[in-house]
């Protein structure tokens, strides 16, 4: 038997609960994965009006940016590049990030480019900042959740903060703000669209990547479960609070809430 039947052979089937990202599906195929999306949910970007925009940039500036998840950071990135201006085609989409700072043509000049300090949630809305967006100083709590996240912002003495977010968004960042007197403007960048026509899991599989609470539930109703001894795999503490109370079973829990991370667990 030669390499290439032994390597099908031993190929892993394992399902991810998102559309998968650019490189998603290369990085599973070095790990002898065999990746398919069956998505808990889309995701539609929201373009935020003229004044949002303006008020966002321009003086006085907030005290910091925050992002509570890789979405936020892709939706601000499509209209901060945009009012940014280049020189250069760019696709209107963050899959193909330009890391240089951009000059703003004339008509924008009156609005600051200027990135303040960036709170994000854990280190897989980091590792997006630092892919999209130039150099900037970036702040996480030990915790990786918003709460936590909050409460970092009031040891730091911050006293205004924009949150770029989903239309369906969690509440303990904007309590914690509002508690310890922190002015939140939250800038909704894109939200959750519904999955039409799902198809059912009719192969056997390995194991199933959960990326969020609500995407647990979600998949069980569009999909249902495959049968068959596959593992549940969660991206952090949270999740797999949630894949144990809806699926039964005992997830593996990646140590650092990175695609790559899980893939280990496969």
């Amino acid at each position: 038997m030669d390499s290439d039947d032994r390597s099908h052979i031993n190929k892993r089937t394992v399902i991810s609960t998102r559309p998968s990202a650019p490189g998603d599906v290369d990085t599973a195929r070095e790990h002898g994965i065999l990746l398919l999306d069956f998505p808990a949910y889309y995701y539609r970007w929201i373009t935020p009006s003229d004044f949002i925009s303006d008020s966002v940039l321009s003086e006085p500036l907030p005290d910091a940016w925050v992002f509570t998840s890789r979405r936020g950071v892709e939706g601000w990135w499509r209209i901060w590049k945009m009012l940014a201006g280049s020189d250069k085609k760019t696709e209107n989409s963050p899959d193909k990030p330009q890391k240089e700072l951009l000059t703003p043509p004339k008509k924008v000049r009156k609005r600051s480019l200027v990135i303040p300090p960036v709170y994000v949630v854990g280190e897989r809305t980091r590792q997006a900042f630092v892919d999209l967006f130039p150099e900037a100083e970036i702040r996480m709590a030990e915790e990786h959740n918003g709460l936590k996240l909050g409460l970092r912002m009031v040891s730091d003495d911050v006293g205004s903060v924009i949150h770029f977010c989903s239309v369906d968004r969690r509440s303990e960042l904007r309590e914690i703000c509002r508690k310890f007197q922190i002015e939140i403007t939250e800038v909704e960048v894109y939200r959750t669209t519904a999955v039409k026509d799902p198809q059912p899991v009719d192969m056997p599989v390995d194991a199933i990547l959960f990326f969020s609470p609500n995407g647990v539930s979600e998949f069980k109703r569009l999909y249902g479960f495959p049968e068959g001894d596959w593992k549940p795999i969660a991206i952090g503490p949270t999740t797999a609070e949630a894949v144990e109370r809806v699926t039964g079973r005992v997830p593996y829990v990646a140590q650092s809430p990175t695609f790559q991370e899980m893939l280990t667990l496969v």
